[in-house]
């Protein structure tokens, strides 16, 4: 049985995580409660314990250049960490476990500020480009500059530029393509989205996958859908049977995308206490 055990704040902790050092490698004490707490949820499974949710055969992940059948070698154990807000804890944990079961994939699917990475000391293996959506782009050659879609974008998405012609603000644009619709000459084209980045990594730790969010890009979880898959094809093609998952916070499409399907999810709480 888990014993509970509180850890008051404490100095020593506190510069130990500035540092980005992991607690459960400078203070024993941690490390014994992380230890316990990873064999539990590795052992789950063997309780007898099943997810409602099981995993399919995964799609193919476009930006992998060999993907690998889910049915060739089943991931068994798979975990998210997952919180209902930012700051609770969650990528330290994730570190934690990382350090006390070595040898299991990872991925952040926190992507708008994907800090494992930078706390396993990862060094970059891969990178690929994302596309989502799409953005407006105006033909020149047949654009008559009668401003008709500058005037029905709602996001003010579409200027007049100092050299006399519509151009589309990339940052501002929704990719809803009304201005392509209601344009009468066809001088708007809709392009992919760049959204993003997915990068795959190696620590001291294991594999790991994440991405990037370029600026004023909304997360989606076809995003974390990327990242996860990326991971899952790691372990497959390594052969290894533990994914560990840093999810995003919140209870929106991203976390969901986070945890549809894996064996146990991990809920990071604060415990706040009213004299």
């Amino acid at each position: 049985m888990l014993q509970r055990q509180t850890f008051q704040f404490c100095q020593k902790y506190a510069v130990s995580y500035s540092k980005g050092d992991f607690l459960a490698e400078a203070h024993p004490e941690i490390a014994g409660v992380m230890k316990e707490l990873a064999d539990k949820i590795i052992d789950l499974k063997e309780s007898g314990q099943k997810s409602k949710f099981i995993s399919g055969k995964l799609e193919k992940v476009d930006y992998i250049s060999t993907p690998v059948s889910v049915n060739e070698h089943k991931v068994k154990n798979e975990i998210v960490i997952i919180s209902g807000k930012g700051g609770t804890g969650k990528t330290t944990l994730t570190a934690a476990l990382a350090a006390m079961r070595p040898g299991s994939v990872f991925f952040d699917a926190d992507v708008d500020a994907s800090n494992l990475p930078i706390l396993l000391k990862s060094e970059p293996l891969t990178s690929r480009l994302f596309t989502s959506g799409a953005k407006a782009e105006i033909v020149k050659d047949k654009c008559i500059k009668c401003g008709k879609s500058a005037s029905l974008c709602r996001f003010g998405a579409i200027k007049l530029g100092s050299n006399g012609y519509f151009e589309v603000i990339e940052s501002a644009c929704e990719g809803c393509g009304l201005c392509k619709l209601v344009c009468p000459y066809d001088a708007i084209k809709m392009n992919p989205g760049n959204t993003g980045f997915v990068y795959t990594a190696e620590s001291k730790y294991g594999k790991l996958a994440h991405a990037f969010l370029n600026i004023g890009e909304e997360n989606s979880g076809k995003l974390v859908t990327q990242v996860r898959n990326q991971a899952l094809n790691m372990a497959i093609t390594e052969h290894v049977s533990k994914v560990i998952g840093d999810g995003p916070p919140g209870t929106g499409c991203p976390v969901i995308a986070s945890v549809t399907g894996c064996r146990v999810a991990l809920i990071v709480t604060e415990l706040v206490r009213y004299s």
